[in-house]
């Protein structure tokens, strides 16, 4: 066949692709979030020591509470800052919003309108994901066409310290909450023990697998003995070919690897639409070695190996709250209780959202900020704990329970 040949047929492909990815369109904006009466999130950017952008989507409230330290919500791996405003109903960061907190969604290297390979770009737009052409964007992070690696620890190293410092800047506060959500939890708990904790008010880990006893299932045991395979994977298709199946078929497809991420039946069917159209990013060759190591190990270490991140929860002082999920299948509840055992921390808190606690669900992994009950659950737990945590020595703290809900009542 003649190269005019082979373009056409590869424009052909493209082109149906695309446009079976259009039929589906109409569905997505329905479901993103709507104008309201709060102030209209403001994007920001900052550049890392290294030289890479990062966005940082900041909702501020209607009013700023001198006693509050400002949240900042960090995403995990494979996931943007959208995970936090997906729709009106599951919005974490409009919830803290209203609730009066200064909220900075930020989007680690590699992710959503910070600084990626040109490539991963590319990849979205055969599902029509077309953020890469924002104009804020394209004028305000550095370009990605050189920047194609990175590890984990490039975001507890660089990532975290640009993001706080520049949070701590616009406020003028000088300390942050952290909210971290599986990889977003990971690197904080890394930076804590490793780096620095002065800068921390404190620290809420949701759904963080710190620490992994093997066997725990199938689909790890299957990805830490064929981690080559796993990686030749990553390479050709990534995520986005999940991400196009996602946005087409949204409920009607479900994998083993998507019952590691989601308790399906806890989340709204259309909002897996969004889910994988605004949310899903590349994972990098670097960040995907550290991490298979992880699950060969059952610890979590530096990419040279030399630092076992999960063995420096001693060091850690500022409080902690971990919240996961009774079902999340990324990190069982025993193995998380164990390792928040380990932390050095005097204010520790520990809840697990499932059934068995008077909750109307077994939350799983991502679900524990996007399922279906989480705006009534969840998040008054979280805003209580930050409350709580707000409150200026002399006052007197809002009473913060760790015991079962009464049914029929609002936490």
């Amino acid at each position: 066949m003649s190269q005019t040949g082979k373009f056409i047929v590869v424009l052909t492909a493209a082109f149906l692709t695309l446009a079976g990815c259009r039929q589906q369109q109409p569905i997505i904006p329905k479901l993103l979030p709507l104008p309201s009466k709060l102030n209209l999130p403001e994007d920001h950017w900052t550049t890392t020591a290294d030289n890479w952008s990062l966005h940082l989507r900041h909702y501020p409230p209607a009013a700023i509470d001198p006693d509050r330290m400002p949240v900042i919500l960090c995403h995990g791996l494979s996931h943007n800052n959208n995970y936090w405003d997906l729709a009106e109903s599951v919005s974490l960061a409009k919830y803290l919003q209203v609730e009066g907190f200064d909220v900075w969604a930020v989007s680690l290297r590699g992710t959503g309108q910070s600084t990626k390979p040109t490539l991963s770009n590319i990849k979205q737009l055969f599902r029509l994901e077309v953020s890469v052409f924002n104009p804020k964007g394209v004028v305000n992070r550095q370009p990605g066409l050189l920047k194609l690696n990175w590890t984990v620890d490039d975001h507890i190293q660089r990532d975290i310290p640009a993001a706080i410092d520049y949070v701590m800047k616009k406020t003028g506060k000088p300390q942050v909450f952290w909210i971290g959500h599986s990889m977003g939890s990971m690197i904080m708990f890394a930076h804590l023990g490793t780096i620095d904790q002065s800068k921390v008010k404190g620290f809420i880990a949701l759904s963080a697998p710190m620490h992994l006893v093997r066997p725990s299932n199938d689909i790890y045991e299957l990805m830490a003995t064929n981690a080559d395979f796993v990686k030749i994977g990553n390479l050709t298709t990534g995520t986005n070919y999940r991400a196009i199946v996602g946005v087409l078929a949204g409920p009607f497809v479900n994998t083993p690897i998507d019952q590691l991420f989601l308790n399906e039946s806890n989340v709204d069917p259309e909002l897996l639409r969004v889910f994988y159209y605004a949310n899903q990013e590349d994972i990098s060759p670097g960040q995907l070695d550290q991490l298979l190591q992880y699950l060969k190990t059952g610890s979590f270490s530096s990419y040279d190996g030399k630092t076992n991140y999960t063995n420096t929860a001693h060091k850690i002082t500022v409080p902690v709250l971990q919240v996961l999920g009774q079902l999340d299948n990324m990190i069982s509840p025993g193995d998380a209780a164990a390792f928040h055992q380990t932390l050095g921390s005097k204010d520790k808190q520990f809840r697990v959202f499932g059934r068995i606690n008077g909750y109307r669900a077994d939350y799983g992994h991502d679900d524990i900020v996007i399922g279906k009950y989480a705006r009534d659950e969840v998040f008054p737990y979280l805003r209580d704990w930050l409350i709580a945590q707000s409150r200026p020595p002399g006052k007197s703290l809002l009473p913060f329970l760790t015991t079962r809900p009464v049914k029929g009542k609002k936490q």
